[in-house]
């Protein structure tokens, strides 16, 4: 690929009055490598590809307007809100499982993928303390992301309605210091397999599942709070820290996807979780 490409982008920011602004800024961006979720099969791990001459660059437009202010001399609020094009997304053409089926090794991108449309808007706050015995910040985001395939509009596979985050930390006095984290989101959707039936491939049979429409369910909510103990202290002529830090402390079973089993009749469904509640301790030093 050869092509030349043009990304025109601009950023005004207007001041309203001292540490108050207003922001606005538009972009065009391009993509060429591709992180593609299967919506018919979990995976742990996405695939990426680089297109080739078969189809062309993903293409978004942002639109983003923004509130900024400095609330105390530590402390600035940003509100945004946001609307984002998203053009010639990489799908999955088959609306079976990529993995049901054999593959080639000479496979060019447009005979896996098809090209899709899309857009994401919604709202950002960001609260950010800089400064003191307890700095951290707050975020929320509030998303809608939507894609279109064969005229057919779903919810794309990152689509959250709500996303809080909150990170803190708190010095105790004497190098003591405590953190927290905490990650509430709303599910995202996930394509459900709903039945299976049996195919006569050269004389075998092989199960074939039918699934919903594309994203139609959602997964329950996620919500994770780690925290962590931290002592900074001299030793040797160094400088040491050593920490405490507990991911998952309220050992939540957030679900990362589910595995349906249909040889069993009636199917039965596990649920693939995340991390459990993991204590781990650590020392380090800086010479």
């Amino acid at each position: 690929m050869n092509d030349i490409f043009v990304e025109p982008r601009l950023a005004i920011k207007y001041r309203l009055r001292r540490g108050e602004y207003l922001n606005f800024s538009t972009g065009l961006y391009r993509q060429f490598i591709f992180t593609v979720r299967d919506e018919f099969s979990s995976a742990i791990i996405n695939d990426w590809f680089a297109i080739d001459n078969t189809v062309p660059a993903g293409k978004s437009i942002h639109y983003i307007f923004g509130y900024e202010r400095e609330l105390w001399s530590t402390t600035n609020l940003q509100i945004e809100g946001y609307y984002k094009t998203l053009n010639n997304m990489l799908t999955y053409r088959e609306t079976r499982s990529s993995i049901d089926q054999s593959l080639g090794s000479d496979i060019q991108v447009n005979e896996l993928f098809v090209p899709t449309q899309g857009h994401s808007y919604g709202l950002e706050i960001f609260l950010h303390k800089k400064y003191g015995q307890l700095t951290g910040w707050v975020g929320y985001t509030l998303n809608w992301a939507r894609s279109e395939l064969d005229k057919q509009e779903y919810y794309s596979s990152f689509d959250r309605r709500h996303d809080l985050n909150i990170l803190l930390s708190y010095d105790l006095g004497k190098k003591w210091a405590f953190g927290t984290r905490f990650n509430y989101g709303s599910g995202f959707p996930y394509t459900r397999a709903i039945a299976t039936y049996l195919e006569k491939d050269n004389e075998v049979d092989k199960r074939r599942i039918i699934y919903s429409d594309r994203n139609a369910f959602r997964y329950p909510a996620y919500m994770r709070w780690d925290t962590s103990l931290t002592k900074k202290f001299k030793w040797l002529g160094a400088d040491w820290k050593a920490d405490l830090y507990v991911v998952n402390i309220l050992n939540r079973e957030n679900i990362f996807f589910y595995n349906w089993d249909f040889n069993d009749n009636p199917a039965t469904r596990d649920e693939i979780t995340m991390l459990p509640i993991v204590p781990t301790i650590g020392i380090g030093v800086d010479f």
